[in-house]
């Protein structure tokens, strides 16, 4: 009997970068074997630039007739949410920080944001734009989903995009941008009169800016890709999952949960993504190193022939994959991790969602 063919593909964004503030660390931490497997494995081409582009890619979702992919839906029913009818658009809590001239934008998941504060701010909005009809789902204290039943006219800007960075360049844009332009400034100072945010700083604690729109559409019926085990936390892959009927595991597997079952799998590893969006070289490099250790378990399983193959995704737009056989290419020569950084390049400002 023939065995089942064995495939994992490994999502990892902020594996390289960029991450410009590296140049400013002399070394960089021991991740040899990271290094080996992408100096062995084929290179080639995927359609994506980011994790949740790659992500749709390869569920084979498109964007849709308002011109972005559906991440709030998805997300939404990834964390449990109902995101059937209408048309859903994530509200992300977010702080503003001064910066000169200009507003830089963090979310909140780096604070303390007990869910009754954020309750009880996004109960203050719905109240406040109650004539609009918006339906608001909580998932978290730092996941809001905003539900209307009619599309917004707008583009909007990713949160990675946009993260750290001058709002002003990712505003929305569109048909109905100056009307949303509005809707935020509104918002903003919503919040800054909220008595939730009054007693925040009283506390000495950070107070909340406002919300960051992104991710609108409807959830989409038909999904369908080749895994049957999908392994991620992340919001999007686990809706994308529920979308497909397929099983999905929310902890880090090891190599002996990954090779016990045949077939595809695809396992989301989200951990070096803040840091990057944080620019921060330190916690960026604790954690490639971490990930280079628990990748030696599943490079152990491919040379050994318990795993036919291994798909390494950066989310940059590329794919490296090792199997037993390349593995073998002792001649191709190891290059350092710093060199592979996607150029240190600057984190782009056009993707739109």
């Amino acid at each position: 009997m023939t065995r089942s063919l064995r495939s994992l593909h490994l999502l990892v964004p902020g594996l390289l970068g960029p991450l410009p503030a590296l140049q400013r660390l002399g070394t960089l931490p021991d991740v040899s074997q990271l290094e080996t497997c992408l100096a062995r494995a084929a290179v080639a081409d995927v359609a994506g630039r980011d994790l949740e582009t790659t992500l749709c890619a390869l569920f084979g979702i498109a964007c849709g007739e308002w011109g972005g992919l559906p991440l709030a839906p998805l997300r939404l029913a990834g964390q449990g949410g109902q995101a059937e009818g209408g048309f859903w658009i994530q509200a992300t809590p977010v702080c503003l920080r001064p910066d000169r001239d200009r507003l830089l934008l963090f979310d909140t998941r780096d604070i303390e944001l007990p869910m009754a504060d954020a309750r009880e701010l996004a109960d203050g909005v719905c109240s406040h734009f109650s004539d609009l009809g918006w339906r608001l789902q909580l998932t978290t204290p730092h996941d809001w989903f905003m539900g209307m039943d009619t599309p917004p006219r707008i583009e909007t800007c990713s949160l990675g995009d946009a993260f750290g960075r001058n709002i002003d360049q990712f505003l929305p844009k569109g048909e109905e941008a100056l009307h949303w332009h509005g809707l935020l400034n509104e918002i903003q100072m919503l919040f800054h009169a909220a008595q939730t945010n009054q007693r925040r700083e009283q506390r000495g604690e950070p107070t909340l800016s406002g919300v960051w729109f992104h991710g609108g559409g409807f959830l989409p019926r038909k999904v369908a890709a080749p895994f049957t085990r999908v392994w991620a936390g992340e919001a999007l892959a686990r809706g994308l999952a529920v979308q497909a009927s397929i099983t999905h595991t929310a902890t880090l597997p090891d190599a002996e949960a990954v090779t016990a079952e045949a077939g595809e799998q695809l396992i989301v590893y989200d951990l070096l993504q803040r840091p990057v969006w944080r620019a921060d070289p330190f916690d960026w490099c604790e954690g490639v190193a971490e990930f280079s250790a628990w990748l030696t378990g599943l490079v152990r399983a491919v040379g050994s022939g318990r795993l036919d193959e291994l798909r390494l995704y950066p989310c940059n737009g590329r794919v490296y994959t090792l199997t037993a056989a390349s593995l073998r290419r002792f001649w191709r020569r190891r290059l350092p991790l710093l060199s592979r950084l996607d150029e240190h390049r600057q984190r782009g400002i056009s993707r739109t969602e």
